[in-house]
């Protein structure tokens, strides 16, 4: 299983369950939280601080909170990064075996191969279009608050994080989603996948 911040790759091999709390189920298949997201967690929080503090110099201890508020923003654009992926994943006739939130973001699990160039370009494409959709409602939201509150400024740091998640999963190398496009885009050039 092949794992990465922000996100992971959808190919992650299936094999043994990630070891974590079943939080859910999509298509089917566990949501797991594991716990290195909590270690995660914890330290985007502190890393965060400074900058909330920059943002918003009137917060009080409140900070760590408006962090954390951001930290479980970023998961959750994370968490729907991968829920794209099993989505489409299922639509092409694949086995979803696990969405796991983990130390570096997430992963989606699946068994089976891509038939088709296409089937592996829209499973490895729908992610970061996803966080790039999530981007522009985040900005767009921002743009219409009439103050830079601490909703304005989770709504900016949303739109921020979002466009750097799809952003740079689309760079063209592996494991990132970029990459799989890239080798989705060469097999249907070539013909053979390897």
């Amino acid at each position: 299983r092949r794992s990465r911040w922000p996100t992971a790759t959808p190919r992650a091999p299936a094999g043994p369950r990630t070891k974590g709390w079943v939080i859910g189920r999509i298509v089917g298949a566990p949501v797991i939280l594991t716990p290195s997201w909590f270690l995660a967690a914890a330290i985007l929080t502190v890393l965060f601080v400074p900058t909330v503090r920059r943002l918003a110099p009137h917060l009080g201890n409140e900070v760590y909170l408006v962090s954390f508020a951001f930290v479980l923003l970023l998961f959750a654009s994370v968490f729907l990064h991968e829920v794209a992926h099993a989505l489409v994943a299922r639509a092409r006739g694949q086995h979803v075996t696990e969405l796991a939130v983990t130390l570096w973001g997430g992963h989606t699990a699946y068994s089976g191969t891509s038939a088709r160039p296409l089937d592996g370009f829209l499973i490895s494409v729908v992610g970061p279009l996803t966080n790039l959709a999530l981007a522009v409602v985040f900005w767009a939201t921002f743009q219409a608050q009439p103050t830079f509150s601490v909703p304005a400024l989770l709504l900016y740091a949303g739109a921020f994080s979002n466009a750097f998640v799809g952003f740079f999963n689309l760079l063209p190398g592996l494991p990132l989603d970029g990459g799989q496009i890239l080798e989705s885009a060469v097999w249907a050039a070539t013909g053979s996948r390897t």
